[in-house]
């Protein structure tokens, strides 16, 4: 049975707004009655709705953080970073998983806002402009990661996934392949950033070809997926590169690929995006992208903090994160190449459905 203030103030005889007091305004309880409502509170085991004081007092000192997959292991990492700054400034941080899901989003945007926590953190799925109109009406802070704002006025931090793509479209030419496949989600703009910075980097390459690989969703089986079907391709010489958008899609891209027999980077090179603790501990070692996701959480706190210590900014801050090469045993030696820039040959997409 649920205890309330109520079974408080019986137990301890006083008043409940003696109760009340003792929580929000100890300074109007006298000593005797304090002693006597902390013994009620431990006996019943009494928990104050916590939901109810934030909007009495006006501030919760709570964030809330709004993930695009919290299954991901870059979320994961940046969540540490989020509680860590949070820590720091004595907040405390409710984390929602949109799964991709854009009306879950805002749904999580309206819960947050009604528990008047002091400001979100969200890694974006969908169009966030109406959302984060909704919460600066209401005079609550908000940062937006993974992309620059909608809303000039909100900050943001910004992870250069386009020259991410363009890192790792030089590294494989580099090393001398000719037929890349691109596997990810475009739909999802990170992952179209990333795509788009492969095609800039191959672009001038007369024989470069890049091809891309739709899956349905970032995960592990839909790597896997694709990884079956591009293995005929790669035994049949039409492909040599591989650049799956995030690390858990290139584990299971390796993984099929080992299924088939197919050599790793003697056959083809692979390479993922985001650095993951996994990644250096696959069967063959994956080059990779490193995004400091921890560092991003914690800059987004920081950046929070100072929005709502100067609520009349005129415009928001902005910080953008440069991605780096991490090379490892997935991808083959840099050869020496001269090949005249020209437009790059994009062959048609490949669908792949699980």
């Amino acid at each position: 049975m649920k205890v309330t203030m109520r079974d408080v103030a019986h137990s301890a005889n006083v008043s409940r707004s003696a109760v009340s007091n003792f929580f929000n305004r100890p300074d109007l309880v006298s000593e005797a009655s304090a002693r006597r409502i902390a013994a009620a509170v431990e006996r019943l085991g009494y928990i104050p709705n916590a939901a109810a004081r934030n909007l009495r007092l006006g501030n919760s000192h709570t964030l809330g953080l709004i993930l695009m997959d919290s299954t991901l292991p870059f979320f994961a990492d940046f969540s540490r970073g989020v509680d860590d700054g949070a820590t720091e400034h004595g907040w405390s941080v409710l984390s929602a998983n949109a799964n991709h899901q854009a009306s879950r989003e805002r749904h999580y945007f309206e819960l947050f806002a009604s528990w008047n926590v002091d400001g979100v953190i969200v890694f974006p799925t969908g169009d966030v402009t109406d959302s984060l109109h909704m919460l600066k009406s209401r005079g609550i802070g908000a940062v937006v990661v993974g992309s620059t704002s909608p809303d000039p006025e909100c900050d943001s931090v910004w992870i250069d996934d386009k020259l991410g793509g363009e890192i790792v479209g030089s590294h494989l030419v580099a090393t001398g392949c000719q037929s890349i496949a691109f596997v990810g989600d475009i739909r999802q703009d990170v992952v179209n950033a990333r795509y788009q910075g492969l095609r800039a980097a191959t672009k001038g390459f007369r024989d470069v070809q890049v091809t891309l690989v739709e899956i349905p969703a970032l995960d592990m089986a839909s790597g896997v997926v694709a990884g079956q079907r591009l293995a005929q391709s790669v035994r049949a010489g039409k492909v040599d590169g591989v650049f799956a958008c995030t690390d858990v899609v290139a584990s299971g891209v390796l993984q099929a690929f080992l299924h088939s027999s197919i050599q790793v980077p003697a056959d083809v090179s692979v390479v993922g995006f985001d650095d993951s603790d996994q990644s250096a501990q696959l069967v063959v070692p994956l080059t990779t992208i490193r995004v400091p996701a921890r560092e991003i959480g914690r800059t987004s706190v920081q950046l929070l903090s100072e929005a709502l210590a100067s609520p009349d900014r005129a415009t928001g801050a902005h910080q953008i994160f440069q991605p780096t090469l991490i090379r490892r045993q997935s991808t083959k030696a840099t050869i020496a190449r001269k090949v005249p820039p020209v437009q790059a040959v994009l062959t048609p997409r490949v669908g792949v459905t699980s």
